[in-house]
């Protein structure tokens, strides 16, 4: 490193490593060490043990973005959405700029929520069920994921839990007909099993999910953090199965993650 000339090294979601004692440790390390060639840019929701971390290194300057809501970008997507979508574009300018007011309004500069909402606006198909939808808007990310899982059909619940849990636990990037492989893995015993009569196809994957999984240059990736995922399989499941299962099941996922993955890889 001491050989390059610049050194750009950017870390996101330190809040999200397994080892965070280990990283902090190396952060310290590599900012005294490695001199004013070294530019770091990291990112992380506020927590106590990293701030405190971070502020003990002289060189790094945090900035909290909490506060700073991006209402120019989010207005202007606004402003696409209604545009492109049929539905949306055929109310009236008044009710237009009602919806672009609520979601501002509403939203603590949260690009998340407001596209979420649009998605379920895009599908109202009058005025009045428009101004139903503005009236019902959801507090939060967590309220609104909430709804989206009510929404997932009974019979696909199942698979829309695996699929999440896969994706929160993957080693590498899944494709989209990798994921329909995970849904004929079967891991109910301790030998995992493949079942091709569960086959789905690939598009089918994002309708499962309701809306917790989008694709980015091909690419399947959940919405939400292995955390809100912990918490939304407590909210789903908590009216028919104990928090205990969910915790065996889940820990069940994960010690059959390396074994049962020969069954996806192409």
């Amino acid at each position: 490193m001491e050989r390059k000339e610049h050194i750009y090294i950017v870390l996101d979601a330190l809040d999200e490593c397994s080892d965070r004692i280990k990283l902090l440790g190396w952060l310290k390390n590599v900012t005294e060490t490695r001199g004013k060639n070294l530019h770091l840019l990291m990112t992380s929701r506020e927590e106590r043990d990293i701030d405190q971390s971070l502020r003990s290194i002289p060189e790094v300057v945090g900035r909290c973005l909490n506060d700073e809501p991006s209402n120019d970008d989010i207005s202007s997507y606004i402003d696409w959405f209604l545009s492109v979508h049929y539905d949306l574009r055929d109310i009236n300018e008044s009710m237009q700029n009602e919806v672009k007011r609520r979601l501002l309004e509403k939203s603590s500069g949260m690009f998340r929520w407001v596209a979420l909402q649009l998605d379920e606006l895009k599908d109202c198909y009058s005025q009045q069920n428009v101004r139903e939808q503005l009236d019902e808007l959801p507090n939060n990310l967590e309220e609104t994921y909430q709804r989206i899982l009510i929404k997932i059909n009974k019979k696909s619940r199942g698979d829309a839990q695996k699929l999440l849990v896969w994706l929160s636990f993957a080693f590498y990037s899944f494709t989209l007909e990798e994921l329909a492989e995970v849904v004929c893995i079967s891991t109910n015993s301790e030998k995992a099993e493949f079942s091709d009569a569960r086959r789905i196809k690939p598009e089918v994957v994002l309708s499962i999910c309701g809306g917790l999984v989008t694709q980015s240059n091909g690419i399947p990736l959940t919405i939400i953090s292995l955390g809100q995922v912990l918490i939304l399989f407590v909210y789903l499941f908590r009216l028919c199965t104990a928090i205990s299962f969910i915790s065996e099941r889940l820990s069940a996922f994960y010690r059959h993650h390396r074994r049962v993955s020969r069954f996806i890889r192409y």
